[in-house]
């Protein structure tokens, strides 16, 4: 028991110290770059504080995103593990260091995480270490956190680990009663992204099937148990999404359906860039100007090694390797992406960048492991950590972004730029827009009020609280179809109130994707967001899931002493 702690306590000491050299260019300037994505993970996190001090600890809208519209970005992009960096949030903490914890706490946890994967296949402290320091430090990782700014991508990499655990004990290491490791590594990257998910389960069918899963009912079992309850688990999110996504047109439906993949694919230069550039994707921008996305020279050279050191080609790091190469030139230009359109929900062919980051590391920590002097291990590590440092340095002469005297309220109020620079919606809320039905209206235009069919400001008077909106409709406008400014999300309801009671009001969404419904007579109305009956059905199932599991846990720890 004091070793297993003692273990424990290595590997939590090495991802501290891990996490915040990796953190440093912010905890030496009080200076947050604002990146691709940075503004909508602030948004997230103001959002959730917002709606966690109203008592809705499970928001579906954002109800004062957009100008007031609202926007039910939580309802598609899980905010669960947003919720550290929102409770900060409304204790009054600074919005960047806020920001800055958040990226610091998936880095610890991913610094950890992939010490355990390594050193469970390994068994080799130092080893996995090093390897950690490369797949931390690494020039995909790094672009994710510094220049697209991918909260959710990045945040996926801390379960990415636990996932090829969870795969290795299960299929490889005869251990079929670990298949918890794949349920939190599933869960885990639903409750991250959605599409680092969609990877995930793709690798994880094809190794049960590199594996022959069905002719072991154990194995056959073990893989079902750890979906399955990763599936209830996260049932709350998943099935609402679906719900939703299937209810009307969304932006982000027409962007998977319209990705120019060949123009996202990579050219053989940018395999071999190695510093960090603060650019953007796509063929036409040349190197000064192309974000760097591939893993590093360590961890695309050192598992071509791997068969020298076994030749073990039914092993788990063997596996890795091909795969992980695979992944690797999969989104090579070479390949015939403008013919692959069934993949285009990917957007990008470049994050499959993100599997081979993970699956190389693994044979490159089984060929350290077999090097005889440990000061070997050693030198690696140190330039591995040099080099990462290397390509930190950049951050610093970033001239674009937040301080910790900077609130909230400068970004939407267009204190440090243009709320909605060239969008028809406020795009330092909600970036792409991909949550927005496609009939939205032009929202800068469009100012918050209740109109008639024929868009016509009524003088009816209206307030907002949270996710409720009440109006007050005089015998003038009874009968009237009236349109309210809340972007339509299934799940709104509207009531006519009454003393003592209410009467439901039916309501649809009109020609701009926005709440309408027709008043029968004059009176107080209320329209609020009160989540689908399905949803509701769904956050029931995963707290009894959670809560089963727990028992089951505590129930095994007993039988077992």
């Amino acid at each position: 028991m004091k070793r297993h702690t003692a273990h424990r306590g290595k590997y939590l000491t090495a991802a501290l110290i891990l996490s915040l050299i990796f953190v440093y260019p912010w905890l030496f300037k009080n200076f947050v770059g604002v990146e691709h994505d940075t503004f909508f993970h602030l948004s997230r996190i103001q959002g959730l504080a917002e709606a966690i001090s109203r008592g809705d600890l499970l928001p579906a809208v954002y109800p004062y995103k957009n100008n007031g519209y609202g926007y039910a970005s939580p309802l598609f992009y899980c905010d669960i593990l947003v919720y550290p960096a929102a409770l900060l949030y409304l204790l009054h903490v600074p919005l960047s260091y806020c920001y800055i914890a958040m990226i610091w706490l998936y880095t610890f946890m991913t610094a950890y995480t992939c010490q355990k994967l390594f050193s469970r296949l390994t068994g080799h402290f130092t080893a996995s270490l090093a390897v950690t320091v490369a797949y931390l430090f690494c020039n995909y990782r790094i672009t994710d956190v510094f220049v697209r700014s991918a909260v959710g991508e990045t945040a996926a990499m801390m379960f990415l680990p636990v996932l090829l655990s969870g795969l290795y004990e299960v299929l490889w290491n005869d251990h079929p009663e670990r298949w918890y490791l794949l349920t939190i590594g599933l869960a885990g990257l639903i409750w991250c992204h959605n599409l680092t998910f969609l990877m995930g389960a793709v690798l994880f069918v094809i190794m049960a099937f590199m594996r022959s899963f069905w002719k072991d009912p154990r194995i056959f079992k073990a893989l079902f148990y750890g979906a399955f309850t990763a599936f209830l688990l996260t049932a709350w999110f998943t099935i609402p999404m679906l719900e939703q996504v299937f209810s009307q047109k969304l932006y982000v439906s027409w962007y998977a359906k319209h990705s120019d993949l060949e123009a996202g694919s990579l050219t053989w230069w940018k395999y071999l860039v190695n510093r960090t550039v603060f650019g953007y994707s796509g063929q036409q921008y040349e190197r000064d100007k192309a974000m760097v996305v591939n893993p590093g020279y360590f961890l695309m050279i050192m598992p071509i090694l791997y068969p020298e050191v076994s030749k073990k080609k039914d092993s788990f790091p063997y596996a890795c390797m091909i795969l992980g190469y695979i992944f690797l030139f999969l989104p090579c230009a070479l390949v015939p992406w403008k013919y692959l359109s069934f993949l285009r929900v990917l957007q990008f062919p470049w994050r499959l960048i993100t599997l081979a980051g993970i699956l190389l590391s693994v044979p490159a920590a089984a060929v350290l492991s077999r090097l005889n002097r440990e000061v070997w291990i050693a030198v690696f590590m140190t330039v591995l950590l040099c080099e990462g440092v290397w390509h930190l340095n950049p951050v610093f002469d970033r001239t674009f972004g937040i301080t910790s005297e900077t609130v909230y309220e400068d970004i939407t109020g267009g204190k440090l730029c243009d709320p909605y620079y060239s969008a028809s919606y406020m795009r330092v809320e909600l970036a792409g827009g991909d949550y927005l039905p496609m009939s939205s209206p032009d929202f800068r235009k469009y100012e918050p009020a209740v109109r008639n069919i024929d868009q016509e400001i009524l003088p009816v008077e209206y307030t907002k609280t949270g996710n409720e909106v009440q109006i007050t409709v005089t015998e003038e406008y009874a009968g009237t179809k009236i349109e309210l400014p809340l972007t339509w999300y299934k799940g709104y309801r509207v009531y006519r109130m009454e003393e003592g009671s209410r009467t439901e009001i039916k309501c649809a969404p009109d020609e701009r994707a926005l709440v309408s419904f027709i008043p029968q007579s004059a009176g107080t109305y209320v329209c609020r967001y009160e989540s689908t009956f399905l949803r509701r059905i769904c956050i029931a199932v995963s707290l009894l899931s959670h809560c089963a599991l727990i028992v089951y846990a505590l129930f095994k720890k007993i039988r077992t002493g």
